[in-house]
């Protein structure tokens, strides 16, 4: 008998006998489930049970996202159904106690969050071909490699992603641009479309109109959209200004390549995304003040990956956070490894089992990388905030939140004195 029938019948048999019939199964209709002291117990032993299964998924995952192969892929997806099965049975043992009513405003979010099912509505056969064509964009993302002005096998990181910091030719930049995409987004094109439809299958399933209806849940707001919106419009302005102001500093480094209608290419902003500027600010700034890129400094120093990770747990600790747990340092990902392929995309993992949290990153000497070192390691922070949460509350306080920390408050250049 498992933990959780056989806490059904001792509260049945010491609490309310007579009441109700108990019997030795999952749940069942007949059960007291608006009773909130037998809810209580049921969601503590489902939450060990939560940490345990998610233990063994992120585990396999990890073993793939860290060494790409097909074997690994199998048992990653291998995991993942096992995981979606547990996670259905919960949830249908879940949505049947009357938890709107109970007075403990705790339990009751806890209900609540798992009444959603998320992607695991759908069919297994679904989950499954979802649970591979993901995979399968991962790895096609990241084994991607191009030839560059005849030098070929240059992967994401670092090759392509130090020629988009350093170099201001035009056309190789756009040569880079382009091959990249070439080779890493058209071939998942397809799959990309499937995975789409089936998200928002899954979405419909738990009652949402589509999948980008789901995604908004999280924020618990009826007026997300246009909160957003006015936040938007409140910054505009000074986005034009310095969108123009970037526009004008670029056009005196490429001249008449720059379009006349007003737009920036995105393969001259330094970032294979066009999401940072870190490495065009010596060509931006616009006074001649000391430069804050210290890629150069620290490569001086001779710093490799783990001396800028634990400059950045100085950082967090002079704040009044957690030092990292040992086995930060000795199960994270800091570098490339030579002899496999791996997913280089920096991500923070927690194991849910209150001690294991990693960093996965292919960390190169650079300000930018720096910056990222630093924003991983905010991510690792928050999940040693609330390690000790319900396996329910281990997250973002809305899917947001976590992207918000990590950001260094300070001076870059503070970190190289001495």
């Amino acid at each position: 008998m498992d933990r959780i029938k056989l806490s059904l019948v001792l509260l049945c048999v010491t609490t309310i006998v007579g009441l109700f019939v108990c019997v030795e199964s999952r749940p069942q209709h007949n059960l007291p489930y608006e009773n909130e002291e037998l809810a209580r117990i049921y969601m503590k032993d489902l939450d060990k049970k939560f940490s345990q299964a998610l233990e063994e998924t992120v585990n396999a995952q990890w073993i793939y996202n860290t060494n790409i192969t097909d074997y690994n892929l199998e048992k990653m997806v291998e995991e993942s159904q096992k995981y979606y099965k547990f996670q259905k049975t919960a949830w249908k043992d879940t949505i049947l106690f009357k938890w709107e009513g109970f007075k403990d405003e705790f339990l009751k979010r806890q209900f609540k969050k798992l009444s959603v099912l998320g992607t695991a509505a759908l069919e297994d056969d679904k989950l499954e071909k979802l649970s591979l064509l993901q995979a399968k964009m991962e790895r096609t993302y990241s084994t991607a490699t191009v030839c560059i002005r005849d030098k070929c096998n240059l992967a994401l990181e670092p090759d392509l992603t130090r020629i988009l910091a350093s170099s201001r030719d035009y056309e190789e930049l756009k040569e880079v641009w382009l091959k990249w995409r070439d080779a890493a987004g058209k071939p998942i094109r397809d799959q990309y479309i499937e995975v789409t439809k089936l998200g928002n299958e899954a979405a419909t399933g738990n009652g949402f109109s589509d999948l980008s209806e789901m995604w908004l849940a999280p924020y618990e707001s009826e007026t997300f959209r246009d909160d957003v919106e006015s936040l938007w419009n409140q910054l505009r302005p000074l986005y034009q200004k310095i969108h123009a102001y970037v526009r004008m500093k670029l056009r005196d480094i490429y001249g008449d390549k720059m379009p006349k209608d007003g737009t920036i290419p995105a393969h001259l902003l330094g970032n294979m995304w066009a999401q940072t500027w870190t490495s065009l600010l010596d060509d931006l700034k616009p006074f001649d003040k000391p430069s804050i890129d210290v890629t150069k400094k620290m490569q001086e120093l001779n710093w490799d990956a783990e001396k800028m990770f634990q400059v950045s747990e100085e950082f967090f600790t002079s704040l009044g956070l957690i030092p990292m747990p040992p086995e930060f340092w000795e199960h994270s990902m800091l570098t490339k490894p030579k002899d496999r392929d791996v997913v280089c995309h920096a991500s923070a993992w927690d194991f849910y089992n209150g001690k294991d949290f990693r960093i996965k990153q292919c960390t190169d000497v650079t300000t930018e990388q720096l910056i990222t070192v630093h924003h991983e390691m905010g991510h690792v922070e928050y999940f040693l905030q609330y390690k000790n949460q319900p396996v329910v509350f281990r997250d973002g306080a809305n899917p947001g939140y976590h992207e918000s920390i990590g950001w260094p408050d300070t001076k870059l250049e503070d970190y190289l004195e001495a």
